[in-house]
């Protein structure tokens, strides 16, 4: 038997005796509220700690809605929850959230967000029902047809997985109803139902996991009562069709954000929903009546069926990090910018940057300069995007002159370069920029003292400045969204 046998051998047994499970008993803790019991009932079957934590749990649950709103900047709106917590067609009291309370903020909204808790339960679960998996098996003799290195990295993997799973974690699940209710009413307007299991490796963890999962896939559906959304009717190549047109004031260059559906999985102990998660954005290019076409401008996951899109704030704002490679040996310079509208084919840009540029006594002279710019996109596409970017630039270099004083002059200058914007992640990009600059030359040197400006002193003829010449600058931009 070779050597090399000989460790997928010794491997295959570690797998074998590493898989057998532990035997853990499972334990459950069911603070259960089924729509069929009222609160009352509740709280004389379940202890003091139940109710304290079922209070806690409604108020950190209406927490979540008032953070939705506050990031939809919906100020209209209050949070409340059922008086009974019990499904209703209408209302006729309404408790309302602590946080919104204020009289003003009452009187001032026409609609609440109606809570109420139907299911919450915690279990721990048995090593044994997660660990033994046929999967999992078939996955681990799969390993073994990998080279020695990367099966030995698979076997640590499930070794720290397996000793993970072995400390009986604990899965929550809730189940939430929201209502929206007209205030002077109390007519149901809609509904929407929010159901998640999360699996933790302690009460706490799970319990904050569930909440933020929540948090989630109320955000969607909150989203879509106070915003325009459609389903994407049609795809091709990077535009789409949405059934939104100048009847709902749909304009153009509206900017759309896509949303991928809710996912359902599967597990051995319940079936849960997966929220979808933004997959890119799109800008409306051409508006009908009762429809609209838009074109897909970033993209980083692919678009399936079912993805829908919601209209948004346009994206205001990108920070633009960039390096100006030393092309030559008089001139570099790096810095930061900050680019306005980086979503639609002008953004503009204004920037401030360090640099240093030798002068005519081949003396390396540093300084501060600000810009402005603007980019044309001629080329919009998912993943990457060209344009024509023009630059004006005001910049300051600094040097001591012959009497050891700190003096300084002023360039101007003005680009053009071809620029392109490749995605890396969902808000960064790679920013590569190649193009010509043209400045003038200056030889006036001054300092300030006093508020009184004087001129430099120079034993011989005073140096001059010019950065004139190519340039090519890389760059990260990270997108605010």
């Amino acid at each position: 038997m070779s050597k090399q046998n000989n460790w997928y051998f010794l491997i295959t047994l570690v797998i074998i005796f590493s898989s057998i499970p532990v035997s853990l008993k499972a334990q459950s803790i069911n603070l259960a509220m089924s729509p069929n019991q009222s609160e009352e009932n509740i709280a004389s079957n379940e202890t003091e700690t139940a109710d304290s934590l079922i209070y806690q749990l409604r108020l950190e649950l209406t927490n979540k809605l008032e953070k939705i709103l506050k990031d939809l900047n919906i100020y209209d709106v209050i949070v409340g929850q059922s008086p009974e917590n019990q499904p209703l067609s209408s209302y006729d009291s309404i408790e309302v959230h602590s946080k919104l309370s204020h009289l003003s903020q009452i009187n001032f909204a026409v609609e609440a967000l109606v809570l109420s808790l139907l299911y919450f339960e915690q279990k721990q679960l048995s090593a044994d029902s997660i660990i033994q998996s046929s999967e999992d098996t078939t996955q681990l003799f799969q390993d073994l047809k990998r080279p020695l290195w990367s099966s030995l990295l698979q076997v640590f993997r499930k070794q720290k997985s397996m000793s993970h799973k072995s400390s009986q974690p604990v899965q929550t699940h809730l189940s939430v109803m929201v209502q929206l209710v007209l205030l002077d009413s109390g007519q149901v307007i809609d509904t929407f139902y929010v159901d998640v299991v999360h699996l933790g490796q302690q009460k706490t963890d799970s319990k904050v996991g569930a909440l933020e999962q929540f948090q989630k896939m109320a955000h969607q559906e909150v989203k879509k009562w106070y915003r325009l959304f459609s389903e994407v009717v049609a795809a091709e190549n990077n535009e789409i069709t949405l059934l939104l047109g100048k009847t709902l004031d749909v304009r153009q260059n509206n900017l759309y954000e896509l949303i991928e559906p809710n996912r359902f999985v599967k597990s051995r102990h319940h079936e849960y929903t997966v929220p979808g998660k933004r997959i890119g954005f799109a800008r409306i290019k051409k508006v009908t009546e009762d429809s609209s076409q838009a074109q897909v401008v970033r993209q980083w996951r692919p678009l399936q069926a079912g993805t829908f899109a919601v209209s948004c704030q346009q994206l205001l704002g990108a920070l633009l990090f960039d390096y100006y490679l030393p092309t030559t040996d008089s001139y570099f310079r790096m810095g930061g910018q900050i680019a306005i509208n980086p979503l639609l084919d002008y953004e503009l840009g204004f920037d401030i940057h360090y640099f240093n540029i030798v002068d005519s006594y081949q003396e390396k002279d540093h300084g501060v300069g600000f810009g402005f710019s603007g980019l044309w996109r001629f080329r919009n596409r998912t993943r990457y995007d060209l344009g024509t970017k023009l630059g004006l630039d005001m910049e300051i270099p600094f040097k001591k002159d012959d009497d050891g004083r700190t003096v300084n002059t002023l360039l101007v200058s003005a680009q053009l370069g071809l620029t392109g914007e490749f995605l890396v992640t969902s808000g960064l990009d790679f920013i590569i920029n190649i193009g010509y600059r043209v400045s003038n030359k200056n030889s006036s040197w001054s300092y300030s003292e006093e508020e009184e400006t004087i001129e430099a002193y120079w034993e011989d003829k005073p140096p001059s400045v010019r950065n004139t010449g190519f340039f090519l600058t890389v760059g990260l931009k990270i997108l605010a969204f």
